[in-house]
């Protein structure tokens, strides 16, 4: 339901469950979203790109101050780079409140689009930012950003992603295999990630 650059992501309904959703106390929290979350503002638009979710201020802002003061943790699902990330931000403890994170795993499994190299020049690869487009006061620049560099791919593939607890403590294993590796029956990387406390 976005507009056009830059005024709504959201609908006045859509903006409704995601207040509710982010209030839950209990689990670990999955956002799945079409855009990064963990991108600055691009204000720009060509014929090979779009607008970004931090172009839309207002609603972006709105979100991550959502994530931000959730009382869980909570992992993104998203694609749209054409390579893959695993990054996240930390969140520190307050009254009340156990350390939580904000976990984003970016898939795009046609990363150089059926084999060629047509969005070779936006670049193969970039991390996280150090801080997202966010007003200065924001609640959400608090939070430490950090992207795992052992995870550096931009070819054809897919990712599997395992979610489970150890007690109350919840993780993922990421599995990546590239089309390369199919026939070989080899992955080409698989890594454990902690995605915060599930109380």
């Amino acid at each position: 339901n976005r507009a056009e650059c830059c005024g709504r992501l959201f609908s006045d309904a859509q903006s409704k469950q995601l207040r509710a959703w982010a209030a839950e106390p209990h689990g670990l929290g999955v956002l799945v979203v079409g855009q990064p979350l963990f991108e600055v503002a691009s204000r720009r638009k060509g014929d090979f790109a779009d607008y970004r979710l931090a172009d839309y201020e207002g609603d972006y802002a709105a979100l991550m101050e959502l994530l931000g003061r959730a009382a869980r943790s909570t992992t993104v699902l998203t694609g749209d780079l054409h390579f893959n990330r695993v990054a996240w931000s930390s969140l520190p403890a307050s009254a009340g409140k156990v350390e939580r994170r904000v976990t984003e795993l970016i898939s795009s499994p046609l990363s150089l689009v059926a084999g060629g190299r047509l969005l070779s020049w936006l670049g193969d690869w970039s991390p996280a930012p150090d801080k997202a487009s966010l007003p200065a006061h924001h609640s959400f620049n608090g939070a430490s950003m950090h992207t795992d560099e052992s995870l550096r791919s931009s070819a054809e593939g897919t990712m599997l992603l395992e979610f489970y607890r150890r007690g109350q403590r919840v993780f993922c294993t990421v599995t990546q295999w590239r089309l390369d590796d199919l026939d070989a029956g080899r992955t080409s990387f698989r890594k454990e990630y902690f995605l915060g406390i599930s109380p």
